[in-house]
């Protein structure tokens, strides 16, 4: 093994998707490429145990967006277009 130096500490990995996964095995976060929208959409979602989708925050092309879902259904979610209009929608 080679000795540690400051150069080797800050270079930087790259890929375009990390997956970190439970004791199971399950993928319960990703990050990095998540698919195509609107444009290559890159972010970071929370899955729960069955695989569902519960947290997101995502740059899908021209927009951005944060969002959370329970049981199946967005409860909360903010979405900023390119040209700054935002819209914030929040259910129960």
């Amino acid at each position: 093994m080679g000795k540690v130096t400051k150069d080797r500490l800050t270079e930087p990995i790259k890929t375009r998707r990390v997956e970190i996964v439970d004791a199971k095995g399950r993928v319960r976060i990703v990050l990095g490429y998540l698919g195509e929208g609107d444009g290559e959409v890159f972010g970071i979602v929370v899955r729960d145990s069955k695989g569902r989708d519960r947290a997101a925050m995502l740059h899908d092309g021209p927009a951005a967006e944060v969002a959370l879902d329970f049981a199946g259904n967005t409860v909360a979610a903010l979405t900023v277009a390119a040209d700054g209009r935002a819209e914030l929608i929040v259910s129960d």
